[in-house]
């Protein structure tokens, strides 16, 4: 979430605040969606330096989390003793997590 609050003032796309609050407005309930007016300007508003680069490091690390558990879980189900190094666990694991970004990114709708 850091990441993308630091992402979303960079995007290229005009009136990105009114195309966020429309989709607010979809989902939730009308008052709802009006409490989230301000939070929404601001976030669309503010340009943060370095933020964007320290929310990308955060994301990925916290994937790359979830994808050595997931590897430690398959280990234990298929009952596979772990052979790679230590180092070499979380290094494969950030390539999975690059590789499945790039494939949700590439698959999913292109609505902009």
């Amino acid at each position: 979430m850091i990441f993308l609050k630091a992402v979303i003032p960079y995007l290229p796309i005009q009136n990105i605040d009114q195309a966020i609050m429309d989709l607010l407005r979809k989902f939730l309930p009308g008052q709802a969606a009006v409490m989230f007016e301000g939070v929404v300007r601001e976030v669309t508003g503010n340009r943060s330096g370095g933020l964007p680069s320290i929310g990308f490091v955060l994301a990925l690390w916290s994937a790359s989390a979830g994808m050595v558990a997931i590897m430690r879980q398959l280990n234990i189900t298929y009952r596979v003793k772990e052979a790679r190094p230590f180092i070499k666990a979380p290094l494969v694991a950030i390539g999975l997590t690059r590789l499945l970004g790039l494939l949700g990114w590439a698959l999913c709708p292109r609505s902009f």
